[in-house]
């Protein structure tokens, strides 16, 4: 979506009516990622300099914000050390994250939150105590697991105690 919105505003301030992006008649055929490829190959090859300015801001966020291992992406903003939510609105804060331009956030499996603490220290924004994850305690119903950065022990909790909140996309 983010991609989207800064093509057509681009679109918008810079080409002509007679310049053709897209010849069909209709788009609907056509999936989002196509469409977007077009869109970025028609604005990287016809203002290569506007493109370049923009990729390397959306890098430099990207670098910013996020930490990658293997094939995930997670949260590392200032968030990610400060907000505490009950673990319904932590599934629901990261159902609805928008983040360097993405929007496809979860709340992560405990294995995916205990690998991260194994990397805590190439982190930017982590607090020392506990992150929800995904994994409800199965034993208790108003239970889930948390992942202690602290010290890197698992425990359960009551879903409604607040606990710190860390997105992740990709994998699973």
């Amino acid at each position: 979506m983010f991609f989207k919105t800064f093509f057509l505003l681009l679109f918008s301030c810079s080409l002509y009516s007679s310049e053709i992006v897209w010849n069909s008649a209709s788009t609907s055929d056509v999936s989002d990622g196509e469409y977007q490829q077009v869109l970025e190959d028609y604005v990287a090859q016809n203002y290569p300099k506007e493109f370049q300015a923009w990729e390397g801001q959306v890098k430099k966020e990207i670098n910013e914000k996020t930490f990658r291992t293997g094939n995930l992406m997670w949260q590392d903003d200032a968030d990610a050390k400060t907000v505490q939510k009950n673990w319904y609105d932590a599934q629901a804060y990261c159902n609805n994250l928008q983040l360097v331009g993405f929007n496809d956030w979860r709340l992560p499996t405990m294995r995916e939150l205990q690998d991260l603490y194994g990397k805590k220290s190439s982190l930017k924004n982590t607090a020392s105590d506990y992150y929800w994850n995904a994994t409800p305690y199965v034993d208790y119903k108003n239970y889930a697991w948390v992942v202690d950065f602290n010290v890197g022990g698992v425990s359960n909790y009551y879903k409604y105690y607040h606990y710190f909140v860390r997105c992740v996309r990709g994998g699973q």
